[in-house]
C-alpha cells in the first residue's frame, strides 16, 4: 500500500508484520483479509496512510 497512490482502491490480501500489537491494531480497524481499502490521504512527511 505505500507504493499507492491517493484516491487507490486496494484489497487486502497479505501483511508483512505479523506481531501481536500489529495483528490486533489490524482488527481493532476492522481490516481482515479481502478487506477493501481506498487511500484518501498520504502524509509526505513519514508517507502514512489513511
Amino acid at each position: 500500500m505505500a507504493e499507492m497512490n491517493v484516491g487507490t482502491l486496494c484489497i487486502c490480501v497479505g501483511v508483512k508484520d505479523t506481531s501481536v500489537d500489529f495483528l490486533q491494531y489490524l482488527d481493532r480497524q476492522k481490516i481482515a483479509l479481502g478487506t477493501s481499502l481506498k487511500i484518501i490521504i498520504k502524509e509526505s512527511f513519514d508517507h502514512s496512510l489513511t
